[in-house]
């Protein structure tokens, strides 16, 4: 059976085709604001593929027949990318969307991803000789839907795996690398790979998995540009919501975000680099606290960790006015329909970039504590100064939590989940171990709260920060 025929047998209105810009609608909202990583004019151009004909989520065969023989022969590599890349943008979209959005969602999700697979299993071998950005971000999208949509993360993390790899066989991470393609696909190529690079970099602080994309692996050779100068767009600004000065903010709180992770990530490393050192170290010279550490090929020392922490937590200093306050900082809107689609963006954003934040506050704290280094986070060795400041760092996230949308939460699905379950296992240890009645009670509070969360998110996290 074939995947338009399968797909209009669950739907009770509409068509295919009016799904799948759905969920380009969706992603648009909630997804793009946090991996603007795609062009949304080819997305909606694509649509109009899902009204040619029949396509098999089943058969690689049926695929080539059904999709690919209706067009000329010129046609046919870019008509399969097409097919492939928006079905694995709709099973993203449905494996994390709350159910009023898309009705029987988690079948619908299961069939997309099934066809995106299969259709690219049948142009995989030159797809790998001749990557672009769609090669790239889709097996990001069939990675996170994977992961979402059956909990099966081995298969999720291989996925993503070939994506990275793809990326550091193009060397994105060398600006001149990326600057001899067009315009748009340079672009696209860029916010691909600073996205992966801040996946493995949040990987890294939540021990989730191998990091693949490091400083180490290109040999310091890191010279890829932060942003495109000047900028293509990637929003369709046919459309009356778009705007240019809402996709520079976008991309504003992008790199905002991405710096974040790096500058927690590169603590991380150096605070374990310089617990490394000097457990081979004598007493007398531990006791100097100077121990040379190697971050990113720079000499620094414990002394300095605490400067890296400034830095990190000061980055927040810098928050733009629009995502302190998503509901007021509304400008040059046309209509009704373009406030609410502002708003629900920086929403998106600010949801992820401060639960990121302070997730990773978190885990530097623990990190320090851990290793025996509290005064890098300007605390001392006393348990009850240490307990509290946790607690305060939970509190925190639990209120960006509760602030945002739940929509926006719902939406990051697996990344939000992460931070959930490390949070959540953090505040969890003090239940057990705060030996102060008042720090346990307001842990088991948050740690209740943070349990609701996971059973709205229907994820598997819950269960293991239950046991």
């Amino acid at each position: 059976m074939n995947l338009v025929q399968q797909v209009g047998d669950l739907l009770t209105t509409g068509t295919t085709a009016e799904l799948v810009s759905k969920c380009i609608d969706l992603f648009m909202l909630f997804l793009f604001p946090n991996t603007p990583v795609c062009h949304e004019p080819t997305l909606r151009a694509g649509v109009s593929i899902f009204q040619l004909g029949t396509h098999t989520s089943s058969s690689a065969d049926a695929v080539e027949s059904s999709l690919v023989a209706q067009q000329p022969e010129a046609l046919q590599p870019v008509m399969e990318k097409t097919f492939t890349l928006l079905t694995a943008l709709c099973a993203l979209v449905m494996s994390v969307a709350p159910e009023p959005y898309i009705p029987q969602k988690a079948v619908l999700a299961l069939l997309f991803l099934q066809a995106s697979r299969a259709m690219l299993h049948t142009y995989q071998e030159n797809d790998l000789e001749s990557p672009d950005w769609t090669s790239l971000i889709i097996r990001v999208w069939q990675s996170s839907a994977t992961q979402n949509a059956t909990g099966r993360n081995g298969e999720a993390h291989h996925y993503y795996g070939e994506a990275e790899m793809i990326a550091l066989r193009l060397r994105l991470y060398d600006e001149s690398s990326v600057i001899q393609k067009s315009a748009l696909e340079s672009q696209l190529l860029r916010s691909i790979f600073w996205l992966l690079y801040l996946s493995d970099k949040s990987a890294t602080a939540f021990d989730d998995r191998p990091c693949i994309i490091n400083e180490r692996v290109f040999g310091g050779e890191l010279t890829l540009l932060e942003s495109s100068d000047p900028a293509v767009p990637l929003l369709d600004m046919n459309r009356m919501i778009s705007l240019p000065l809402l996709e520079s903010r976008i991309q504003e709180g992008f790199l905002l975000k991405r710096r974040i992770s790096s500058a927690a990530v590169d603590l991380i490393t150096a605070i374990k680099s310089c617990m490394r050192i000097q457990a081979h170290m004598s007493p007398s010279q531990t006791q100097t606290e100077t121990a040379a550490v190697e971050t990113n090929g720079e000499a620094t020392d414990l002394s300095n960790l605490t400067e890296l922490y400034l830095e990190f937590a000061g980055l927040i200093d810098s928050f733009p006015l629009w995502l302190r306050n998503p509901d007021q900082y509304v400008d040059q809107c046309r209509d009704a329909d373009g406030a609410y689609y502002q708003k629900m963006c920086f929403w998106a954003q600010r949801s992820s970039i401060m639960t990121t934040f302070h997730s990773l506050k978190l885990v530097v704290l623990q990190r320090c504590i851990d290793h025996d280094a509290p005064s890098v986070v300007g605390l001392d060795r006393n348990k009850f100064s240490q307990h509290l400041k946790k607690i305060d760092i939970g509190r925190d996230f639990l209120s960006e939590l509760q602030l945002a949308p739940f929509d926006c939460i719902k939406m990051q699905g697996e990344p939000a989940v992460q931070r959930l379950r490390k949070v959540g296992s953090i505040i969890l240890e003090l239940v057990h171990n705060a030996s102060n009645e008042s720090i346990k009670s307001r842990a088991q509070s948050q740690l209740v709260q943070l349990l609701d969360v996971l059973a709205q998110l229907d994820s598997r996290a819950s269960d293991g920060l239950r046991g």
